[in-house]
């Protein structure tokens, strides 16, 4: 338990960080390139799903590990 709390933690943790990255990423093209602001939005929205699927995958491995 005390690993699976840690490996919860640490894939959270980075989960958080990628999520500010492509934010930033996209806030970024979206002020260089107003005219592809909706592909630059999907493409994010696209890719923040992918990023908190990891955190979901993550904590159901962790409830059937344990549990």
């Amino acid at each position: 338990p005390i690993a699976a709390g840690f490996s919860m933690a640490i894939a959270s943790g980075l989960c958080g960080l990628a999520q500010g990255k492509a934010v930033a990423g996209a806030a970024e093209a979206m002020a260089r390139n107003p005219g592809a602001a909706p592909a630059i939005r999907f493409a994010l929205l696209l890719g923040l799903v992918l990023i908190e699927s990891l955190a979901l995958y993550t904590l159901v491995i962790i409830f059937v590990k344990v549990g």
